[in-house]
């Protein structure tokens, strides 16, 4: 008999539980002990954006880089949220300077976009705040163009389940 030793790949961090003994957690992969890269969404442009805008943000394409994410920060799950059960994603548009680090981020799709009750709208808004908290907590390898760094836009998607 061989006994292989265990190597974990997938790994789920554990945010809290209720009396009922329901388990809460937001899940992400870890393949190899690599950061766990959050899900970008595709462009919805329809024809291609200066680079860089009138605000001298760079957008990925005609040579620009977009920011690579280097280490990333697992959000909380709101009380508010984890009382009423409520899962939902989020989706980010985040500037990232040319030191790695964001300096700006804006909700483009919001949690509560799937929520029609108010008490559930309202709380899923507050995982709009800790994907936000999360996020500027991210560093980045900066955008780059034409081999130097660059300050660069980038969509990010946060999931957040009930487990």
């Amino acid at each position: 008999m061989v006994i292989r030793p265990f190597r974990p790949r997938v790994a789920a961090l554990f945010l809290g539980w209720t009396m009922a003994s329901s388990v809460y957690a937001i899940a992400f992969s870890v393949a190899d002990h690599q950061v766990p890269i959050p899900e970008v969404p595709p462009h919805k442009h329809s024809e291609p954006r200066p680079n860089p805008d009138a605000s001298g943000i760079y957008h990925a394409g005609d040579g620009v880089t977009g920011p690579k994410l280097i280490s990333s920060v697992v959000p909380e799950f709101s009380s508010k949220a984890r009382k009423r059960k409520l899962s939902g994603s989020i989706t980010l548009q985040l500037i990232v300077g040319t030191d790695g680090h964001v300096e700006k981020v804006q909700v483009i799709r919001s949690a509560a976009d799937d929520f029609t009750d108010k008490k559930d709208r309202a709380a899923a808004r507050t995982l709009d705040q800790k994907a936000i908290e999360a996020a500027g907590q991210y560093r980045f390898q900066p955008g780059t163009f034409q081999g130097r760094p660059v300050p660069a836009e980038t969509p990010i998607k946060m999931n957040f389940q009930i487990f």
